[in-house]
């Protein structure tokens, strides 16, 4: 039997409209996460990907950059880019609070610091408590949400995104 278009279409709308059921982490059991703030909000990184938690004393601005990038610091003789995650996510900004811990965040391909308001804990978290962002919350950056309202970051497609490289082109003088 042929379908009409309608049919097709009614059918390709219900499936659309079911919940998806996607594994939001590769492993099976728990995640060690370390649980930030920006204030007001909390968030939530895997902690495979945390080189350390520092205190910012002291950071270099650079000039011409985007305003999510804060400068740049000194980390174990290397200097690092620091980008102040609430621009870089296009988050709107909600009080004043003073920003001073850095979560040093690395791949063998990229390092970078991320400007925090202070670090909350480390622990473990079962998989299970990540649930989907909701449709109406859109941040190519997430990976899930807890019941609490805290964002597990996707801190793997954070690092090896293209939007925090900053290119730098040569003009004539």
């Amino acid at each position: 039997m042929i379908k009409s278009e309608r049919e097709i279409l009614d059918e390709r709308a219900i499936a659309l409209a079911r919940p998806r059921i996607v594994p939001l982490l590769d492993d099976a059991g728990s995640t060690d996460v370390i649980e930030f703030a920006i204030f007001p909000d909390k968030y939530l990184i895997d902690n495979r990907f945390v080189c350390q938690v520092i205190t910012l004393k002291e950071i270099t601005l650079i000039p011409g950059t985007p305003d999510f990038v804060m400068g740049v610091i000194n980390f174990g003789g290397r200097v690092i880019s620091v980008i102040n995650i609430r621009l870089f996510l296009n988050l709107k900004q909600k009080g004043l609070k003073e920003a001073d811990k850095v979560i040093v965040l690395c791949t063998p391909a990229m390092e970078f610091g991320i400007l925090t308001n202070g670090i909350l804990g480390s622990y473990t978290v079962s998989n299970e408590t990540f649930k989907p962002l909701p449709p109406t919350v859109s941040n190519a950056y997430a990976k899930g949400v807890t019941d609490h309202g805290m964002i597990l970051l996707d801190v793997e497609k954070l690092l090896n995104s293209t939007a925090v490289i900053v290119n730098q082109k040569k003009t004539k003088l």
